[in-house]
């Protein structure tokens, strides 16, 4: 749950902004922490995230005409007007797709925070089955967390708004329910006003609507999971020895989103370009099941790699393997692909996403046996002597450092702030209890997430790091430990 003051603040300004004869439901969800493997989502790979200390609570009061009003009583309220007001009645009117255009024409303007929460509603007046003119409500909002650090606010904002609704109508969703009902009101929310189509949910934005929904563990604990399309594998305990910090940069560079949906397009490439290689070779059912991750490595680098190109431009695909339905058979990664979107002249680096998936993939999942192993040694059940645990801590740090190196070199999502604080914090190394760190999430500024040792050297070095930071940037960095 979110810190209590969050909270209590919420409830204590709730008497003011609600009518005082009805009831007032309340609902909270975390943030999420993107550990390593956030972009494995779009290949179908491993994902290791945690919950955030902090997260976003909300207070619904039912109405009975339509009417969808919203407040961010947050200290810094959004960007744009901190109180808005929505009539569900006319997306009703509205065709799906055109209702869906109409969301995305709102999330381009000065309510766009407050977007996926009309989308939000919308959907729940539909599963709910609502009669026409019910599924308003007087909602307000609180939270700590940072806008847009790629710590999940906006996925956390639509967990706590859906579970004090649920609450309000009586009602209960299965946590993969939810789940994707929050995916698709993101999706809504961040579709281009003139798209021609209803975007699909993301595998993406599921696994992180599953961390927001997940109860905090007592201890600092990694969530597992798989993007085959979205399936929680299992936590891991985070050793005892060892923290996880959130460093919010307190920069974001929007140029990352184009850069992202190059990746998926390319990825979604490089998956068809395989799988035919395979039909080819006689082989009709392809040992991928539709995943680009599912591919091995040794062949990849061995033999695939080689037979992709590494520019392609869209034309000349469609042309040689028919245009895209989605990425895979489950949950397609937004947009959809088509013949009228991809037979154009822009060129893709199909060989630099595979490569980055792949290699991503291997990141994680290295990663996570890494935790595992400590935590084995913790427990007693796979003790190491005190060599071997050091060597486990540094190989896990070279991962996320390898990760950041990805971003950085192969898909350019990182950028100036977080390459020197990564730089800046390795300076000290794992001499001072500095194992590594990486950009999180989409890339493009944001949140860089840090493995330290519980040590006062690895406090000393950290403490240098933000100084150095500040007299870089002018920026104070925001530090959250997980």
């Amino acid at each position: 749950m979110p810190r209590p003051d969050a909270l209590s603040l919420l409830q204590q300004l709730a008497a003011n902004h609600f009518d005082r004869e009805r009831p007032v439901f309340f609902g909270a969800a975390h943030g999420c922490l993107d550990v390593l493997g956030a972009l494995e989502a779009e290949g179908g790979g491993t994902l290791a995230q945690m919950t955030l200390p902090g997260g976003v609570a909300a207070a619904v009061q039912l109405r009975s005409d339509g009417t969808l009003r919203i407040k961010s009583a947050q200290i810094s309220p959004p960007v744009g007007d901190a109180e808005v007001t929505f009539n569900l009645r006319d997306l009703e009117e509205l065709a799906p797709v055109d209702a869906v255009r109409k969301i995305g024409q709102i999330a381009a303007g000065r309510a766009s925070w407050a977007a996926g929460l009309l989308a939000l509603f919308w959907l729940l007046k539909g599963q709910f089955k609502l009669a026409a003119g019910d599924g308003g409500a007087n909602v307000l909002i609180h939270g700590d967390l940072p806008i847009g650090a790629g710590q999940a606010s906006s996925t956390a904002l639509l967990a706590a708004a859906a579970r004090a609704c649920m609450q309000a109508r009586h009602v209960s969703l299965d946590i993969q329910s939810l789940a994707h009902t929050l995916a698709t009101a993101e999706a809504y929310a961040g579709c281009a006003a003139d798209h021609p189509q209803t975007p699909l949910p993301s595998r993406g934005h599921m696994i992180d609507a599953l961390t927001c929904l997940h109860p905090r563990e007592p201890e600092p604990t990694l969530l597992r999971y798989s993007a085959q399309p979205h399936r929680f594998v299992g936590p891991v305990p985070l050793p005892e020895d060892v923290h996880i910090f959130a460093l919010d940069t307190g920069v974001r560079y929007t140029s990352a989103r184009s850069t992202l949906e190059e990746l998926r397009v390319a990825a979604a490439m490089g998956l068809r370009i395989i799988e035919t290689i395979y039909r080819d070779l006689g082989q009709h059912h392809t040992p991928l099941h539709g995943y680009l991750t599912n591919t091995s490595p040794l062949l990849y680098r061995q033999y695939f790699r080689t037979l992709l190109p590494k520019r392609l431009r869209g034309s000349d695909f469609v042309r040689t393997f028919g245009p895209l339905a989605g990425m895979d058979n489950g949950l397609h990664a937004a947009p959809l692909l088509t013949a009228e979107e991809l037979d154009s002249p822009r060129l893709y680096r199909v060989r630099t996403a595979v490569d980055h998936l792949i290699a991503e993939n291997e990141h994680a999942e290295q990663f996570v046996q890494a935790m595992e192993e400590l935590a084995d040694d913790s427990s007693g059940i796979s003790p190491m002597d005190a060599a071997e645990r050091q060597r486990t801590l540094q190989r896990a740090g070279r991962l996320l450092l390898a990760s950041h190196h990805s971003y950085r070199l192969r898909l350019e999502l990182s950028c100036r702030e977080a390459d020197c604080l990564v730089d800046s914090l390795m300076e000290a190394g794992p001499d001072k209890g500095i194992y590594g760190a990486r950009i999180t999430g989409v890339g493009g500024g944001g949140t860089v997430v840090a493995l330290l040792q519980r040590s006062a050297p690895a406090t000393d070095a950290l403490l240098q790091t933000l100084r150095a930071y500040h007299q870089m940037t002018g920026l104070t960095l925001g530090v959250t430990e997980v």
